[in-house]
């Protein structure tokens, strides 16, 4: 007999199981106290039966470290950061609504039912199918992955907390491959012409789609696009400077957009107001990998693994 684990994305379809901390009106970083995959399926899982040998997750290791150590390295990496996240929550008394859970469960549990109803057909039971073929308990399995859904939302309100709590800058950015049409930029953004209209048009970051807009970050931010921002006025606009991206010489044009002052009031004085700004404004990228510098320049982390 042959026992497999399925990916997260097939088994969340299931949906059974109550839900993350129920009863509590919020939920803390508590809920992301253990490593969720070995906790979930038992330690040490037993995934196939060889004459009586049991081949068990652990035998796979080595195999994987050697033939897809890019994998491993990437789910260390998460695991770093989902630790990063849990002591950084527990420090600054940071929770996520568990209606919010709720509802963020809710909508991948669906989400994976259509799934697999639409390849399956509607009269397949998928309850019978992961049993029958997988032997994994369906409801075991939900609870990793509403673990993995706290450590998304967690994530979130984490990063826009950290923020609060400290001078933030929102700027403009236009970046071309030619001195002269930043030249050109310039003289027009004199002339009254709008940035962000000129950003769609000209800019070559991908910031581009957004009018040239970065979300709000903290004035010690090193990203060398965003150089020399602390040192403006709000509206004002910074000579050109050069950046190298991959070998390739790039001119920058900067505006100051706003200055947010630090909010030092403790994150349940601030939740909803963290909650509304989420709500209008999602996580970006650029906030949460920010934030992780940051965050791994706090707490003592030792990687002993390389890349291949």
């Amino acid at each position: 007999m042959i026992r497999r684990t399925l990916a997260p994305g097939l088994l969340v379809a299931l949906g059974l199981g109550g839900p993350v901390a129920a009863g509590d009106e919020v939920v803390d970083a508590s809920a992301l106290g253990v490593a969720p995959g070995r906790a979930a399926l038992g330690g040490d899982p037993v995934l196939a039966v060889v004459d009586g040998d049991e081949v068990r997750a652990d035998d796979l290791l080595p195999f994987l470290f050697l033939t897809r150590t890019e994998h491993v390295f990437a789910a260390l990496e998460q695991e770093v950061r989902r630790r990063l996240v849990a002591k950084e929550a527990a420090s600054l008394g940071v929770t996520v609504p568990r209606p919010t859970v709720d509802e963020k469960v809710r909508q991948v549990l669906k989400a994976q039912d259509d799934d697999f109803r639409l390849q399956a057909g509607p009269d397949r039971s998928f309850e019978e199918y992961i049993r029958d073929r997988y032997g994994v308990d369906p409801a075991v399995y939900r609870r990793c992955v509403e673990q993995q859904v706290v450590h998304e939302l967690m994530l979130a309100r984490v990063v826009r907390y950290d923020l609060r709590r400290q001078e933030r800058l929102q700027v403009r950015i236009l970046v071309v491959d030619d001195v002269a049409v930043a030249r050109d930029v310039l003289d027009k953004l004199a002339e009254g012409a709008n940035f962000a209209a000129l950003a769609k048009q000209v800019s070559v970051d991908r910031s581009a789609a957004r009018g040239g807009l970065f979300p709000p970050v903290g004035v010690d931010c090193p990203h060398p696009l965003l150089a020399g921002a602390r040192d403006l006025a709000e509206k004002e606009i910074a000579e050109i400077s050069t950046v190298e991206r991959g070998g390739t010489r790039l001119f920058r044009v900067l505006k100051l957009e706003k200055r947010f002052p630090p909010d030092p009031r403790p994150f349940a004085e601030q939740a909803a107001e963290v909650e509304a700004e989420l709500e209008e404004r999602p996580l970006d990228p650029f906030e949460a990998l920010e934030w992780d510098r940051r965050a791994r320049e706090r707490h003592r982390i030792e990687v002993r693994m390389g890349r291949a």
